[in-house]
Protein backbone atom coordinates (compact mmCIF):
# COMPACT_ATOMS: atom_id res chain seq x y z
CA UNK A 1 0.00 0.00 0.00
CA UNK A 2 1.61 3.20 -0.82
CA UNK A 3 1.35 6.76 0.48
CA UNK A 4 -1.52 7.53 -1.18
CA UNK A 5 -3.73 4.50 -0.23
CA UNK A 6 -2.84 4.54 3.19
CA UNK A 7 -4.09 8.61 3.64
CA UNK A 8 -7.43 7.39 1.80
CA UNK A 9 -7.90 4.59 3.73
CA UNK A 10 -7.67 7.15 6.95
CA UNK A 11 -9.61 9.63 5.15
CA UNK A 12 -12.25 7.07 3.93
CA UNK A 13 -12.40 5.75 7.82
CA UNK A 14 -12.34 9.84 9.34
CA UNK A 15 -15.31 10.15 6.61
CA UNK A 16 -17.29 6.99 8.35
CA UNK A 17 -16.43 7.51 11.92
CA UNK A 18 -17.51 11.45 10.76
CA UNK A 19 -20.27 10.20 9.57
CA UNK A 20 -21.53 7.93 12.28
CA UNK A 21 -20.90 10.71 14.89
CA UNK A 22 -23.48 12.93 12.89
CA UNK A 23 -25.84 10.22 12.69
CA UNK A 24 -25.43 8.98 16.30
CA UNK A 25 -25.47 13.29 17.53
CA UNK A 26 -28.90 13.27 15.06
CA UNK A 27 -30.28 9.77 17.11
CA UNK A 28 -29.36 11.65 20.09
CA UNK A 29 -31.37 14.89 18.94
CA UNK A 30 -34.37 13.34 17.82
CA UNK A 31 -34.67 10.87 21.25
CA UNK A 32 -34.27 14.47 22.89
CA UNK A 33 -37.07 16.08 20.65
CA UNK A 34 -39.46 13.45 21.30
CA UNK A 35 -38.98 13.43 24.88
CA UNK A 36 -39.35 17.04 25.04
CA UNK A 37 -42.51 16.42 22.93
CA UNK A 38 -43.70 13.98 25.49
CA UNK A 39 -42.68 16.58 28.79
CA UNK A 40 -44.49 19.03 26.86
CA UNK A 41 -47.60 17.38 26.49
CA UNK A 42 -48.23 15.42 29.81
CA UNK A 43 -47.27 19.15 31.73
CA UNK A 44 -50.04 20.95 29.25
CA UNK A 45 -52.40 18.49 29.73
CA UNK A 46 -51.60 18.29 33.84
CA UNK A 47 -51.91 22.03 33.73
CA UNK A 48 -55.68 21.89 31.69
CA UNK A 49 -56.95 19.00 34.03
CA UNK A 50 -55.81 21.39 37.12
CA UNK A 51 -57.50 24.54 35.67
CA UNK A 52 -60.56 22.33 35.18
CA UNK A 53 -60.52 20.99 38.57
CA UNK A 54 -60.15 24.63 40.59
CA UNK A 55 -62.80 25.81 37.54
CA UNK A 56 -65.28 22.83 39.05
CA UNK A 57 -64.14 23.48 42.94
CA UNK A 58 -64.64 27.00 43.21
CA UNK A 59 -68.35 26.46 40.95
CA UNK A 60 -69.43 23.47 43.37
CA UNK A 61 -69.69 26.01 46.48
CA UNK A 62 -71.90 28.17 44.80
CA UNK A 63 -73.81 25.52 43.49
CA UNK A 64 -74.67 23.89 46.80
CA UNK A 65 -75.27 27.43 48.40
CA UNK A 66 -78.32 27.32 46.10
CA UNK A 67 -79.58 24.42 46.00
CA UNK A 68 -78.89 22.65 49.60
CA UNK A 69 -78.96 25.59 52.19
CA UNK A 70 -82.11 26.20 53.55
CA UNK A 71 -81.82 30.56 54.17
CA UNK A 72 -84.01 29.31 57.43
CA UNK A 73 -85.44 26.66 59.66
CA UNK A 74 -86.98 26.94 63.13
CA UNK A 75 -85.30 23.95 65.73
CA UNK A 76 -88.20 24.97 67.98
CA UNK A 77 -91.88 26.86 68.28
CA UNK A 78 -93.61 29.39 70.12
CA UNK A 79 -97.41 28.54 71.13
CA UNK A 80 -98.88 32.20 72.17
CA UNK A 81 -100.29 34.73 69.25
CA UNK A 82 -99.13 38.09 69.25
CA UNK A 83 -100.99 41.22 67.83
CA UNK A 84 -100.85 41.66 64.19
CA UNK A 85 -100.16 45.05 64.13
CA UNK A 86 -97.13 43.88 65.46
CA UNK A 87 -95.96 41.70 62.37
CA UNK A 88 -93.94 42.69 59.63
CA UNK A 89 -93.90 39.94 57.66
CA UNK A 90 -94.79 36.03 57.74
CA UNK A 91 -92.82 33.34 55.80
CA UNK A 92 -92.54 29.67 55.50
CA UNK A 93 -89.71 27.31 56.36
CA UNK A 94 -87.94 26.13 53.37
CA UNK A 95 -89.37 22.61 52.58
CA UNK A 96 -85.67 20.53 53.56
CA UNK A 97 -85.93 22.06 56.59
CA UNK A 98 -86.87 19.34 59.56
CA UNK A 99 -89.66 21.34 61.03
CA UNK A 100 -92.22 22.49 58.35
CA UNK A 101 -92.95 26.34 60.69
CA UNK A 102 -93.90 30.06 59.88
CA UNK A 103 -91.36 32.43 60.46
CA UNK A 104 -93.08 35.73 61.66
CA UNK A 105 -90.96 39.05 61.86
CA UNK A 106 -91.54 41.35 64.53
CA UNK A 107 -91.48 45.14 63.59
CA UNK A 108 -88.72 45.32 66.06
CA UNK A 109 -86.66 42.62 63.68
CA UNK A 110 -87.42 39.90 66.04
CA UNK A 111 -87.73 36.33 64.46
CA UNK A 112 -90.42 34.00 66.02
CA UNK A 113 -91.20 30.53 64.75
CA UNK A 114 -94.44 29.03 64.65
CA UNK A 115 -95.80 25.09 63.87
CA UNK A 116 -97.38 25.20 60.61
CA UNK A 117 -100.54 23.78 62.10
CA UNK A 118 -100.72 26.61 64.63
CA UNK A 119 -104.25 28.33 63.73
CA UNK A 120 -103.31 31.60 64.42
CA UNK A 121 -99.96 31.71 62.30
CA UNK A 122 -101.79 29.62 59.63
CA UNK A 123 -104.69 32.59 59.41
CA UNK A 124 -101.99 35.50 60.08
CA UNK A 125 -100.04 33.41 56.78
CA UNK A 126 -103.30 33.72 54.81
CA UNK A 127 -104.17 37.01 55.73
CA UNK A 128 -100.58 38.50 55.41
CA UNK A 129 -100.20 37.01 51.58
CA UNK A 130 -103.97 37.79 50.43
CA UNK A 131 -103.68 41.11 51.27
CA UNK A 132 -103.16 43.05 48.78
CA UNK A 133 -101.19 47.01 48.65
CA UNK A 134 -99.22 47.48 51.57
CA UNK A 135 -99.24 44.31 53.42
CA UNK A 136 -100.55 46.08 56.22
CA UNK A 137 -103.36 44.10 58.15
CA UNK A 138 -106.33 45.88 59.83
Amino acid sequence: MGGRDLYRTRCDESITAKQGEDHQHQQQQHHHHLFTDSIMKTLCFTLGLLLLTICCCNAIPTALKFNTQPVNCCFSVYNNSIPLKFVSSITKTHRSCQTQAFIVQTIKGRQICYDETFGWALRAYNRFHNTEGSGQLH
